[in-house]
Parts: C-alpha cells; structure tokens; sequence
C-alpha cells in the first residue's frame, strides 16, 4: 500500500511520541483527552500548523493541494470576524452579511475573484454544481442556503464547514471533532455520508470523543496520551421521569409568556410559555436549529426581541431603555459562541475574572482574594498556575471550554445558563464538571441551571424537567 501521510512528533511537545502513517485505504480516528494534540495533529495533516511540533512530515505527491479541514478553529475565525457576539441576533435580509450559498458558492470554496473577466472553469463549475447538490441534500443545507452565516447555530455551522470541505474533493478530509455539537439524528446523516465518501476513495481521519461517533468506514485508531479514554457508547436520550412537584414558595427566574417568533418564513416559536423557578435545573433538547440557543438569548438579553415580548427575569420585564446590566449580571453561562470572542490575548485566570460585571456592563476590579479563589477553582478543574497564566487563546478548544466553566462558577450567579457546556471535553474532564457544579449546587440550593445537551453523558445526573423543543 502507498503511504500518503508521515508525521513525527517532536520531543517536548505534546505529540511527540507520535510515528503516524495513514496509508492507501485506511480511515482514521484520533483519540485522547484534552490538551493531548487532537486538534493539532489535524492541522498538522491539513498543512495548516508549522513544522516546529514536527520531527519529521513527509506528504505523498498526490496529497499535495488535495487535503481539506473542517474544525472548531474555523468556525471561531468565522464569529470573530463578525465583530461582536450578538451580531447573529441583529441581522437581517436587508444586511451584507454573508450567506451560506455564498459561503458554498464556488468561487468562495475555490478562492476565485468572482469579478474575473471570462468564463474560466467552466467544467469544472458544472461538477462542483452536481456535487453541491449532492452533499446539501445530504446534510440537510437546503433551508440553510438563505440564511446569513452568522445566523447559524454551533450545530448548523458545523454542517456547513464539513460541507465546505468537502466541496474542495480533497484526497484526505480531516475533521476535528465533526460530531461535536450535532443532535443524533444529524450524527447518524453525517456517519453516512462519511462512509460514502469513503467508498470513493477518499481517506478519512477525524479526532473524535466516543466510539459511538465512528462511521463504518473507520478501520483504524489513533489514541493519544498516556491516559485516553474513549466514552461508552451514547444511550438515546429519553423523556426526563415525572419531575418532581414545585414549590410553590419558590419564585420565578425566568417567565416567558405567549412567545410568537419568526424569521422570514421559519417560526421557532408558536404562543409559547415556560417557566423556570428557582433553585429548578432543566435540560433543553431538540434538533440543531429548533431554536435552543435563540431561548436563551432572549433570557440573557442578547436578542433584542426579548424587548418586544413578554420575558421576564427575576421578576422584570425589559422595556426599551432598561439597563441590560442590572438583569445580565445575576447570568452567566457558557456557549461555543462565546467561546470564539473572548479576548485570546488574556490569561485564562484573567479570563475566568472576565465574568464578574458592575450594574453598567463594566468589568469590576478584582481583589487579590478574588484572584486566589480563580486560581483554585482553575486548580479543581486541573488547570494549574502555570496554565493559568496561558493565554487563552494558545489554550486547546477543551481547555477554553474548561476556563469558560470556571468563568461562569467564578460569577456566582443567580441563573447558569450552559448551552452545550461538555463540548470538546473528554470524560474524565465532564465527570469533573459534574462533581464542581454539584458542588455548586449543593452549596447555592435557589440557583436556577439550565442546560443544552445533545447526549445523555453530557446531562448531570440531578437535573430534573426537560424542555423539548
């Protein structure tokens, strides 16, 4: 068999016990836990990380130009350069934000001035149609051509970037952590293309966090790390036992009444209500796009419908005038979009104070007793004094999720708001969320927590009502 890929690690990194061959036929998965080198090997394979992690990387001729990528980086390059994190929720048919058929079209995938004079590539303008339409269809795109990119939810880009990917017909794809952040029914479309593209001759190598992810093709495994771990395989998600009966001494946290939301002819939400009351824990679930991270954008304040509507938080209604802050505050939570704008030119200590606001939206100054406690809530979460003054951007994606956990603990907050809070963590970094947050619980008993998951292992056990959407 031909060898197509050759890369050596290089000693004091952390790939440097690596002596990885992908050969003709094969496709690979890549384990290990946080921090071990997933996302880098990726970028290594795809050209696009520099030959100082490498002792040696040899690429057959035919791999030359043929490799493609779809990962996490990407798509937090892709909210960055929209300016700001709210910028999904304020735009609109009339702005020249991108779509997502321009963002597909060939001309972007190809990196073709679309002002050229003549009519160049024209064949091969005709094949990329007929495989355009192939993998829309095949991912489901075709309800997210018109949208604006920055309108996609962490589900929803993620298909996209597999698909831009894909639409190069590279001779290698390699996808770093493709499944993170797809609702089952969407991880079962994606194993099966995978295998299709497979059966013609494409090498596939994907990091990846359980054995429950693989598509069929996969016949070969690369695990990294001393203490790897792969996750049991997933368990379908089933409807939450009756909950338990509330409290009626137990005030509201969050009241949203006869909710009608549309945009342009999708509607998320139809004369809905719900209510979370404190010290209660939710689970929010449903397909990638029903609307799950919109919610809770209208609670935070994010979207600036949830002044034309009737949401309340802690008992008050926002007007147009009212001060977000003095709602805001009370709220932290984690999210992947706020995940791609934090400042990655901070520590990750700096990063987990971040979190702590005044009435006005200002970041508050910390005391040295507050910068203590922020090392050692890092320190519970493995994260030591040395990587604490990492800066967070040179941190791997599970390390950043990991600080963003820390960030919003370190709030104290009054309502935790966790939309896919175990993306890109391995599970002894998830089991270690749990014991922190039940900690936490424990220690808060009228917090309110409320959490988007796709998969039963991301849910904590003590979480009560379900929400399906």
């Amino acid at each position: 068999m031909k060898e197509l890929l050759h890369i050596k690690g290089k000693r004091g990194t952390c790939i440097e016990n690596v002596d990885w061959r992908i050969f003709e036929g094969e496709n690979w998965a890549i384990f290990g836990p946080n921090g071990s080198g997933k996302s880098l090997l990726c970028s290594l394979a795809a050209g696009e990380a520099g030959m100082a992690f490498c002792e040696a990387m040899e690429c057959a001729d035919t791999l030359e130009g043929n490799v493609a990528l779809a990962s996490f980086r990407q798509q937090q390059a892709l909210q960055q350069a929209n300016g700001y994190l709210q910028a999904r929720y304020h735009s609109s048919a009339d702005d020249d934000a991108q779509t997502v058929r321009g963002f597909l079209s060939f001309n972007a995938v190809h990196g073709i001035n679309p002002f050229a004079v003549g009519k160049h590539h024209a064949k091969a303008r005709r094949a990329f149609k007929a495989r355009f339409s192939s993998i829309a269809e095949a991912l489901g795109l075709a309800a997210l051509l018109p949208r604006d990119l920055i309108s996609l939810s962490n589900g929803e880009m993620r298909r996209v970037l597999v698909a831009r990917a894909i639409l190069l017909e590279p001779k290698l794809l390699v996808l770093d952590d493709p499944m993170a952040g797809l609702d089952p029914s969407r991880r079962e479309t994606m194993k099966k293309l995978l295998d299709s593209l497979a059966s013609e001759g494409i090498a596939i190598a994907m990091a990846c966090r359980s054995e429950d992810e693989l598509p069929s093709c996969i016949n070969r495994r690369l695990h990294l790390g001393g203490n790897a771990h792969i996750s049991p395989p997933d368990t379908p998600l089933q409807r939450a036992t009756p909950p338990p009966p509330r409290d009626p001494s137990s005030p509201p946290v969050v009241e949203i009444c006869h909710l009608t939301l549309k945009f342009g002819r999708r509607c998320l939400f139809k004369d809905f209500s719900w209510t979370v009351c404190e010290g209660e824990r939710w689970v929010v679930r449903g397909e990638n796009g029903c609307g799950k991270t919109t919610l809770f954008s209208l609670i935070s304040g994010d979207n600036p419908l949830a002044y034309a509507n009737d949401i309340r938080v802690f008992g008050a209604r926002r007007k147009p005038g009212a001060a977000l802050w003095r709602i805001r505050k009370r709220i932290a939570g984690v999210s992947p979009e706020e995940q791609g704008f934090l400042d990655p030119g901070i520590s990750a200590i700096d990063t987990v104070l971040s979190g702590r606001y005044t009435i006005h939206g200002e970041i508050r100054p910390v005391s040295r007793t507050e910068r203590k406690k922020a090392g050692e809530l890092l320190r519970k979460f493995g994260i030591g004094k040395e990587a604490a003054s990492m800066q967070f951007g040179a941190m791997p994606s599970g390390k950043q999720r990991i600080v963003l956990l820390a960030r919003a603990l370190a709030a104290e907050p009054d309502l935790l708001l966790l939309d896919e809070p175990c993306l890109n963590l391995d599970e002894p970094a998830r089991a270690e969320f749990f014991a922190q947050l039940a900690g936490y619980i424990a220690a808060h008993p009228r917090l309110a927590v409320v959490i988007i998951a796709h998969r039963a292992d991301h849910i904590p056990s003590s979480f009560q009502y379900t929400l399906d959407l």
